[in-house]
């Protein structure tokens, strides 16, 4: 069977990994460690040699095996906050940028230049050198199935293969109550047609094309949708493409996306369009990942089958295991159910939140009640505040504030740019949601004190409804309207931070000692911004100091606003 696995299959991120172990090893010129080689069904031959280097704690895929076949899975590379991970209670690999860890003389690189610093260590030693491997291939359009763009040819016996003429363009799917296993091939009298070249008897083909034929150029289409005689209009295309962002799993990097990409340059080079590339950025979102249960009789369990961790069918014990949610294991929470329970906004909020959307997460039932708790907390704090806020129609003056309102003012500016940054930068959006869930423990603290300024927050509960509102829409909405504001959500101007309200706030800037967050520091915005002044507030610190000591600090690695990395020996 895994013989037989096509590289499509090969490529999923769904499919169950398995493998047999060869009984030899290889040595790794990098370490000198022997390492077993195993044949497994999920790596392709097109890719390199046919034989890979695997690495389960940064290989998705990679992972699924060496946890199916319950091998040692190392970190190597270290999330940018926080301690390694242990590989014994990982759901997922670790692929999202960081500092390598558990590599010898590189322990310490930071992410973006370990591909780079990696290279050089083994041109140095003489046991490799960087190298660009190509792997484009003829791409088989055909499918025997209903569902497809047919493929406009026909076949003469007389004049061979005829294309149909452009006259009798486009070739359109017949209206018939029964496809068939064969797709077109199974349809009574589709095929038969007459050979525009000579007249006589002719075939049609019967294999329809892949659908990513079609869905390679649906953002072309976007632009024209009601054009008969053409596919899109070029001059209106260059105008509002290329796409700004391209949002995907990991899998399009082999798949629409090169396909996108091959047709947008075929294009360009035909000179239908101005670019030739159809996206400007390139985000890989994670999986969303559930507890699966497996009967050894039985195979996969819906969770209400599997009772105390056992098999409601024939009491045998289950395995448990952290997948990606897919109907195959399963694992899948229906969204309706959850959707009735706690509301559509609820879902949607918990679902961002989890984290980092470029990483796979676990979905959790404490989770989406925390995230409904806080909905209702807003909510209460919004309506509890309408006898302070509903008279006031006067923007705060910052120049009158007391320190507590200052405070807060300050908070919502710092929040106000977390958020926008997050969305139109590193997309980020469980830690924009985070900011803004600061932001409303801060008024709710704030609205306690007698003297507290109702401009000030009718302007900070306004603000934190804005920057909700993508999260949550119809909390928003009605919230909004409840607080007086007479225009829609999507019509209401996105707040504007002042960049005079956030000097003299502060950031915490993550100290890494070889790889492992050893401190934090709050440092000044101003200073944290400057790499140097960034870098002499670490070492003046007294808790760096110490854990320096006895220590020879090798490098000093500075991303300002970010984080320090120190390696030492």
């Amino acid at each position: 069977a895994a013989a037989r696995a096509t590289e499509m299959e090969r490529a999923s991120t769904e499919r169950e990994k398995t493998g047999v172990f060869t009984g030899s090893r290889a040595v790794n010129p990098a370490t000198g460690e022997r390492i077993p080689i195993w044949i497994a069904d999920y790596v392709m031959t097109t890719y390199g040699a046919g034989a890979i280097m695997a690495v389960p704690a940064h290989d998705q895929r990679d992972f699924e095996f060496a946890r199916a076949l319950r091998l040692p899975i190392r970190v190597v590379i270290a999330p940018a906050e926080g301690p390694v991970p242990d590989p014994a209670t990982m759901l997922a690999a670790i692929v999202a940028p960081g500092t390598m860890v558990n590599s010898g003389p590189l322990t310490g690189t930071p992410g973006e230049a370990a591909v780079q610093r990696s290279t050089a260590y083994l041109e140095e030693k003489g046991i490799g050198k960087a190298a660009v491997a190509f792997r484009l291939r003829d791409w088989l359009i055909s499918r025997q199935r209903y569902w497809g763009a047919p493929i406009p040819i026909l076949y003469c016996d007389r004049c061979g293969v005829v294309p149909v003429p452009e006259k009798d363009l486009p070739v359109l799917l017949p209206d018939v109550p029964f496809i068939g296993k064969m797709g077109l091939a199974d349809i009574s009298g589709y095929a038969d047609t007459t050979c525009p070249r000579c007249g006589r008897r002719a075939r049609r083909e019967t294999d329809t094309m892949d659908t990513f034929v079609d869905s390679s150029w649906y953002y072309l289409r976007y632009i024209s949708p009601h054009e008969d005689e053409v596919p899109f209009v070029s001059a209106d295309a260059n105008r509002w493409l290329p796409v700004e962002l391209y949002v995907g799993g990991v899998e399009h990097a082999i798949l629409h996306l090169l396909y996108a990409r091959f047709i947008t340059k075929a294009l360009h080079d035909l000179g239908y369009v101005a670019f030739d590339e159809p996206f400007k950025r390139l985000f890989s979102q994670g999986m969303v990942c559930h507890t699966a249960y497996k009967c050894p009789d039985h195979g996969w369990l819906y969770p209400k089958e599997a009772v105390a961790l056992r098999c409601a069918k024939c009491g045998k014990p289950v395995e448990t295991a952290y997948f990606s949610m897919s109907k195959s294991k399963r694992n899948v929470v229906e969204p309706a159910e959850i959707i009735a329970r706690y509301g559509a906004d609820t879902v949607r909020l918990y679902t961002l939140f989890m984290g980092p959307p470029d990483r796979d997460i676990e979905w959790s039932e404490d989770g989406i009640r925390g995230a409904w708790r806080f909905l209702n907390r807003l909510w209460n704090l919004v309506l509890g505040q309408l006898p302070r806020i509903s008279p006031v129609r006067e923007d705060p003056d910052p120049r009158g504030f007391d320190p507590a309102a200052a405070a807060l003012w300050q908070k919502l500016h710092v929040t106000i740019k977390k958020v926008t940054e997050e969305f139109a930068e590193r997309l980020g959006l469980n830690t924009a949601i985070a900011a803004i869930m600061e932001l409303v423990n801060e008024i709710s603290a704030y609205v306690e004190r007698p003297e507290a300024n109702a401009a000030l927050v009718r302007r900070a509960i306004h603000d934190a409804i804005l920057l909700l509102s993508p999260f949550t829409p119809f909390l928003a909405e009605e919230l909004s309207r409840r607080v007086g504001e007479e225009r829609p959500v999507l019509e209401t101007p996105w707040p504007v931070h002042d960049p005079a309200a956030l000097v003299g706030g502060e950031v915490e800037i993550p100290v890494q000692i070889n790889g492992k967050v050893r401190a934090r520091l709050r440092v000044a915005a101003h200073a944290a911004a400057d790499p140097d002044a960034l870098r002499e507030a670490v070492l003046a610190s007294k808790d760096v100091q110490e854990r320096l000591q006895g220590h020879e600090v090798q490098r000093l690695i500075v991303v300002p606003g970010k984080l320090v990395s120190i390696v030492v020996r």
